[in-house]
């Protein structure tokens, strides 16, 4: 009997509040499977927004195409799929995944009809008793491959009111993440570890304040921004745009009053962006380092439990989340990879074999249709190189991770002949891609549904 497989993804979960000193919630559920599993703590993704991290789960090649053009595009018939494959060897595969994802043709190939959700949704307003009904219901048949992807870390965050309490973390994004856990606690109580692979990861990070004394700059949008965002789908649609641009304003009134607090603190670098570019307003503004590839955004938790993994360690190898997870999974259930793909089994660092590790390519996407401060790089266990994609090695960033583990000084002037090993890394990269992913065009209504999706995130 083939194992069933849970692939759990928490949009925005940062490795730091998963694991270490900086974890402040309570979180026994996920401590849980990290006991039982096996810890990546160097999980890399390949980017800072949630398509290109779909696109690499599911293809397994590298995200050089994802949002280049001013259209948008959907994955086309042609590109190759884990999906495909697995259906292929038997598996009945089911997804629930935030609407855009189906509009962009990512959820095509799931069977269930509710493949995809409204991005209002969150585990204590309806979803978790979807995803919990699925498993422990049994509505879902064996063998089985369900992909979760939820957006309760996403802003704006509002933590149920159970769990609104400085017992569950120091502020909402730390709450939720203990919301969060008891309901991975409810989900894996009715499955058997022995007969099912467990996958807890996530898409990318996000920033968040790490200073906690900084409650009266309002970092998290307020109760009324929650309110109009949650109402947005029962509001006519010519008054739409006046709600929005209403909770815009009041945002944008917070930001100049933040900023001018914040320059008159005394903090540290890597303190400051997390507080100025905390918010989603703030952080897809074209003309901010949001995209500037930070391990606040692109170091994410990895945990493989259940089937199969045998050996329970913490594994101090870079890994790169968004190709090598798929081939570790086919590899752990005995299925045979016919396609060429970027990404690499896990097993062998699993097991103990001294491989040599593989640079991460990342990439950095500001606001979804201007793509001018799209930024690339690459990084590796000891240092971190990237630039804006169209600029030169003048204008790039270089952080040494050994010595400034927190990324506050760039030594591109003072390191130059490591930027250009970095840069001839990400050069034979982009050369060296197994295959071109295909895209197609979608119709207009499909693109203006996208946009209202992404208006409602706060990306347009």
């Amino acid at each position: 009997m083939k194992p069933n497989i849970l692939f759990f993804v928490i949009d925005s979960f940062r490795a730091d509040k998963c694991f270490g000193s900086r974890k402040n919630s309570k979180i026994p559920n996920i401590e849980h499977l990290i006991k039982n599993g096996v810890y990546f703590k160097n999980a890399i993704s390949s980017s800072n927004s949630s398509s290109p991290a779909w696109l690499s789960w599911f293809t397994g090649l590298y995200p050089f195409n994802t949002k280049k053009n001013e259209t948008y595009q959907k994955i086309s018939e042609s590109t190759h799929s884990y999906i495909k494959d697995l259906k292929k060897s038997g598996y009945h595969v089911y997804s629930t995944m935030p609407k855009p994802a189906e509009y962009l043709g990512f959820t095509k190939d799931f069977e269930n009809d509710d493949s995809s959700f409204p991005i209002h949704s969150r585990l204590h307003n309806g979803l978790g008793d979807l995803i919990f009904g699925k498993i422990h219901k049994k509505e879902i048949q064996e063998p089985w491959f369900y992909f979760v992807h939820i957006l309760d870390l996403h802003s704006p965050i509002n933590p149920p009111k159970e769990f609104d309490d400085d017992k569950f973390g120091r502020d909402s994004y730390e709450r939720t993440i203990s919301s969060i856990d008891s309901w991975i606690g409810k989900i894996i109580k009715h499955i058997d570890l022995e007969k099912t692979l467990v996958i807890v990861t996530a898409d990318h990070g996000n920033f968040i304040p790490i200073n906690a004394n900084v409650n009266n700059l309002e970092i998290n949008r307020n109760e009324m921004d929650v309110k109009l965002w949650q109402l947005e789908d029962k509001i006519p649609k010519s008054l739409r745009s006046v709600t929005r641009n209403f909770a815009r304003f009041i945002e944008k009134r917070r930001q100049i009053k933040r900023q001018s607090k914040i320059k008159n603190l005394d903090m540290k670098p890597f303190e400051k962006r997390n507080l100025l570019y905390s918010d989603l307003f703030t952080m897809f503004n074209p003309n901010s380092e949001h995209n500037f590839l930070f391990d606040d955004i692109v170091k994410v938790p990895l945990i493989m439990a259940g089937y199969g993994i045998k050996d329970h360690k913490q594994v101090d190898v870079q890994i790169r989340n968004s190709l090598d997870i798929f081939p570790t999974i086919f590899e752990l259930i005995g299925i045979k990879l016919n396609e060429k793909v970027d990404g690499n089994s896990l097993i062998p660092i699993i097991d103990g074999t001294e491989v040599k590790e593989n640079p991460v390519y990342i990439e950095g996407h500001t606001n979804a249709k201007d793509n001018s401060k799209n930024v690339i790089g690459v990084r590796t266990s000891r240092y971190k190189y990237f630039r804006i994609r169209d600029e030169t090695l003048e204008d790039a960033y270089l952080y040494d991770l050994e010595s400034d583990p927190l990324e506050e000084t760039n030594v591109i002037n003072t390191s130059r002949n490591i930027a250009e090993k970095m840069e001839e890394v990400l050069v034979q990269i982009q050369k060296n891609s197994s295959d071109i992913i295909e895209f197609e065009e979608i119709s207009d209504q499909e693109a203006k549904d996208v946009e209202d999706e992404l208006k409602k995130l706060g990306y347009l």
